[in-house]
């Protein structure tokens, strides 16, 4: 499996990583692929569910072909993905670049630029190749966080994050936080049992869901029209409640609050909307994460 992914154009080449091998050709056949910019090949090759695939016997680029088997011992992936327009996307097995297994970036597929960074090696978390379902993920072992390239500052918002807890205490771990100059405003789990969810900054007032076990491998989501915010774990809705914000909810770190606080946890994935999606998009995006993490 490819750990290194910084991979960035030279003169007007791009460089891939497919399979085993860094090379300035696109991926081939089934091989699993980190494509830049935003996941995509060039020639006649398409990245499909992160591989990279003949885009004619696809129909057309992006269209739905069945499940493949990657190479380097990469699972089978599915045909979709997740809603489009996100505003932040983050994916341990789309864009990572990392030294020594450090991570310096996690880059952001969204097309806004958002990339998580961090340029202080004892802060830097880990990049775990094969731990769920053979994808990578990052590791936060209570030192490390990164920072978003700029706050995200959603008034209403859909958020998924694929990870699990790793803390043996009970105490929380955020894993979005504030950073900077930003607002106080989180998201956490809050237990072995619980997460909880607050924006000092906006007026979102403290609120706590039981969540079962924060420490199994989850998809966590939470959705806010404006009045209105349910959470879900794995799709089933475990809770929701209503009130209004006045303004913004900003977001600036993942895995810590400031420069403390940090989490201990494993994240694989997370998307941010500055939308509550439809109930189709939401139910499209819990979908793609559980079935490319092998949840059941």
């Amino acid at each position: 499996m490819i750990r290194a992914a910084l991979i960035f154009g030279l003169g007007s080449s791009l460089l891939f990583a497919c399979g085993n091998a860094t090379t300035d050709a696109p991926c081939q056949g089934a091989e699993t692929c980190h494509c830049y910019p935003n996941n995509t090949c060039n020639g006649t090759l398409t990245c499909l569910s992160n591989l990279c695939v003949d885009a004619s016997a696809a129909g057309a680029a992006g269209a739905p072909m069945s499940s493949r088997e990657g190479s380097a011992g990469q699972p089978s992936v599915g045909n979709e993905g997740p809603a489009s327009g996100s505003l932040l996307w983050l994916g341990a097995n789309l864009g990572v670049s990392e030294s020594a297994g450090r991570v310096t970036a996690w880059l952001d597929q969204s097309g806004h630029g958002l990339d998580g960074i961090m340029d202080v090696p004892s802060r830097e978390p880990a990049l775990v190749p094969g731990e769920r379902n053979g994808l990578p993920v990052i590791r936060f072992d209570g030192a490390q966080s990164l920072y978003l390239r700029q706050t995200i500052a959603p008034t209403t918002f859909t958020v998924f994050v694929a990870g699990r807890n790793r803390n043996p205490s009970e105490a929380h771990g955020i894993f979005l936080g504030p950073g900077g100059d930003s607002a106080n405003n989180q998201f956490r789990w809050e237990s072995g049992s619980s997460v909880l969810i607050v924006g000092l900054g906006n007026d979102l007032p403290e609120t706590v869901f039981s969540f079962e076990d924060t420490r199994a491998f989850h998809v966590l989501a939470a959705r806010y029209d404006g009045s209105n915010l349910t959470v879900s774990r794995n799709g089933t809705q475990v809770g929701s409640a209503h009130f209004v914000t006045s303004g913004p909810w900003q977001i600036r770190q993942i895995g810590g609050w400031f420069s403390s606080d940090f989490m201990i946890g494993d994240v694989a994935e997370i998307l941010v909307y500055e939308s509550a999606l439809s109930e189709a998009d939401t139910e499209l995006t819990n979908s793609y994460l559980l079935q490319k993490y092998g949840i059941h």
